[in-house]
């Protein structure tokens, strides 16, 4: 009896208390973590079908249990569950620990994190539901020593061996039930383990793939198309997807200052052209756009792995990837510039806009990170140099023209949103306070298609040209496609003018403006018609909140 109790407390004095973190290495003990106070551990075990399961060997480690490092746990930690399901461990101490279940009839197991014993007699722990075991293949670092190295998932028995293999090492009969975290350790050293990788969902008798070792950090992003999320049918090709990242869901400590160690990458490993529009760690918040190149209509399984946690890592952001020319954008300013400060354009072509009047816009916080207010006075931005080229379409062309637009107020007045002179192409507030989207045609006039206009709210706005047919798109939906004339037989179709964001350029004698009153975001140009599917899950995603892209 003496030895036992010995035994009982050798270990309570060696388990600690650490919950796997990313920050904290699973190694790590506190003084006055565990104490010898006896508690009692109870719950139950059912199977997958909701059947109580009995023969279910149940044991308490550590969370930050190596089992190459303890050999094994006193018979006081284990237990095991009876007819009903039931099981019951006494004499804990305090701290933090991990359940580990397994049956011994047919090795369905199960994986319980983070159960914190505390001063109380007895503990229940929720209700552990065994499944069939999972796989892990992880990707092994560089730079690791493959000889004396192994794997472990702390907090439990599995673990396994690098045996000097430099490509993948697999975890076997890996349980499910809560997230887990990887860790390398090395046989007969004191180094601290090094955590591989944090917060692993794993699927019942499924194989997971863990790439990017270097990375301590991941998670996979759902993109849902199905009516309860983006609700698009169609597969839309070479789609830039917004992922928003706040403090929710986004540890901004984790990742470098400015996001340089970013990766995103489809399920198989392969890595997908991504922007930064902002990456702000002291507020929390940063805007990527990601390249994807397929988004499955009527969809949930589809997902985006999202890496971080490598403090060598170089940045990848690379606008004019995603925003290609060659996709169709021919130009697109996100207007999340400072104050004064030039509007850069993301795309190959660099038609970058200067603030006519710099103290006439203002900074502000945008649908999609900042967006640009304009005092509906004199501000405007003018991308100089583009009165010929990409942005100068012809005739019953074919090309669209969209922004994010929040107007004060309706007055009755012209407010442009976008434009290429009064003679070319716009899109605007017109008098009698509607969104329009105009092409001018020499001998006929505006042809324009119309929706009744809202204020003080953010709308999402598309207008679209293909030849003779005409579109205009209202927060993802078909507005209007009847074209009516503004008959004008006297005036000239012209290509004078410079691309404008905040104002229209009717001629060089004419003092009109029609400046825009109120805030603009994320304004682009293409040289196609996109299709309705993509058109609506740009609004979908784009939109607060975010119907695409679930955490």
């Amino acid at each position: 009896m003496w030895c036992k109790n010995y035994v009982i407390n050798l270990l309570s004095a060696v388990l600690c208390s650490v919950a796997l973190s990313s920050c904290v290495s699973p190694q790590a003990q506190h003084a006055g973590d565990v104490v010898d106070t006896p508690n009692e551990v109870v719950g139950f075990v059912l199977d997958s079908s909701g059947v109580p399961a009995p023969h279910v060997r149940v044991q308490l480690h550590s969370t930050s249990f190596d089992p190459l490092k303890i050999s094994s746990a006193s018979d006081s930690l284990v237990g095991m569950t009876d007819s009903t399901g039931h099981y019951s461990i006494s004499n804990i101490g305090q701290g933090l620990y991990s359940l580990e279940a397994k049956s011994i009839v047919n090795g369905l197991r199960a994986l319980i994190t983070k159960i914190d014993i505390g001063t109380a007699d007895s503990i229940n722990v929720r209700t552990t539901i065994i499944n069939k075991p999972a796989a892990i293949k992880v990707a092994i670092p560089s730079g690791l020593d493959a000889t004396n190295g192994y794997l472990y998932i702390p907090g439990s028995s599995i673990y396994s061996l690098l045996r000097g293999y430099d490509g993948y090492v697999q975890l076997d009969s890996v349980p499910t039930g809560s997230p887990i975290s990887i860790y390398y350790g090395v046989l007969n050293s004191s180094e601290t383990p090094r955590l591989i990788r944090d917060s692993i969902s794993v699927i019942p008798g499924g194989e997971t793939k863990i790439d990017y070792g270097a990375w301590k950090y991941s998670k996979n992003l759902k993109l849902n198309t199905t009516a309860s999320g983006a609700a698009v049918t169609g597969t839309v090709t070479d789609f830039p997807i917004l992922i928003r990242l706040t403090k929710e869901h986004f540890d901004f400590d984790q990742a470098k200052n400015n996001g340089e160690d970013l990766r995103i990458a489809n399920k198989n490993g392969t890595l997908f052209p991504y922007e930064i529009e902002r990456w702000d760690a002291v507020a929390q918040a940063a805007e990527i756009w990601v390249k994807v190149d397929t988004v499955r209509g009527n969809d949930s399984a589809q997902f985006v792995t999202l890496y971080w946690g490598n403090a060598a890592a170089t940045g990848l952001s690379n606008s004019e990837m995603v925003f290609d020319t060659s996709k169709g954008f021919q130009g697109v300013w996100h207007m999340g510039e400072t104050a004064g400060g030039v509007a850069a354009d993301a795309t190959p072509n660099h038609f970058e806009g200067t603030p006519a009047d710099p103290s006439s816009i203002t900074p502000v916080e945008g649908i999609i990170g900042s967006a640009q207010r304009f005092n509906g006075l004199s501000g405007y931005i003018d991308m100089q140099g583009t009165a010929s080229g990409p942005l100068n379409f012809p005739r019953n062309g074919t090309y669209a023209i969209s922004a994010w637009a929040n107007i004060d107020t309706l007055d009755g007045q012209y407010r442009t949103i976008v434009s290429k002179g009064d003679f070319q192409y716009n899109l605007e507030v017109v008098q009698d306070n509607s969104w329009e989207f105009a092409e001018f045609n020499q001998g006929t006039g505006w042809e324009m298609t119309s929706l009744p206009a809202n204020s003080k709210t953010w709308m999402y706005l598309m207008g679209v040209r293909a030849g003779t047919r005409e579109y205009l798109y209202v927060n993802g939906s078909l507005a209007d496609s009847t074209i009516w004339v503004s008959v004008d037989t006297t005036n000239l179709r012209t290509s004078n003018f410079d691309f404008m964001i905040g104002r229209i350029f009717k001629s060089a004698t004419d003092p009109k403006a029609y400046f825009f009153d109120g805030m603009i975001d994320e304004v682009r140009v293409m040289n196609k018609e996109p299709g309705t599917d993509w058109i609506k899950l740009c609004y979908m995603n784009q939109n607060v909140p975010d119907k695409l892209v679930h955490w």
